[in-house]
């Protein structure tokens, strides 16, 4: 999976379910759960100021795709969650199954892309530094309008907080 990615960013490192069993010492039953949903995972690109021409950021060193192999289209967004919590990096997830792809960031909570045929998922990275280049990748993967005047973060809270007063008011709840 390239992603558009340049060949400089390719890696090609399997994480293992029983490093994440380790990490998060899961029970018997939400390693069920996690096998349920997960087939496969493997860190696919590596984007970094070694790997490509684009600085550092100031919080942000490098971004890692992690290419998931699931089990169907149904699965259960604490697991991706949970990934994201092994490795104390960014991380970009693409989401496959036999025949669809989406790509999905935590960044404060889990934003997923659409479905889409594999062939037709790409990113483009844009931006002087990695916090930049983060950025990019969170409104292109969510399909977020930054309002001018705010910041990504302050974008993303008042959506948040718009959503869940539709979903209180959806349901009658004050």
């Amino acid at each position: 999976m390239m992603l558009g990615l340049p060949r400089s960013t390719d890696v090609r490192q399997q994480i293992s379910k029983k490093a994440v069993y380790d990490r998060f010492n899961l029970s018997a039953g939400e390693r069920n759960r996690f096998d349920a949903d997960i087939h496969k995972m493997f860190i696919v690109n590596e984007i970094s100021s070694k790997t490509i021409n684009i600085a550092e950021g100031e919080s942000i060193k490098r971004i890692f795709v992690v290419d998931i192999q699931l089990q169907a289209d149904r699965y259960n967004p604490k697991n991706i969650i949970l990934l994201n919590d092994l490795i104390d990096q960014k991380m970009l997830f693409a989401l496959r199954t036999e025949k669809q792809c989406r790509l999905a960031i935590v960044n404060g909570r889990l934003i997923e892309g659409p479905w889409k045929d594999p062939n037709e998922i790409g990113i483009e990275l844009r931006g002087l530094n990695l916090d930049a280049v983060w950025d990019n990748i969170v409104i292109d993967v969510g399909d977020i309008t930054v309002e001018e005047g705010k910041t990504l973060d302050e974008q993303l809270a008042r959506d948040f907080d718009t959503f869940t007063s539709s979903l209180r008011s959806l349901h009658g709840i004050r």
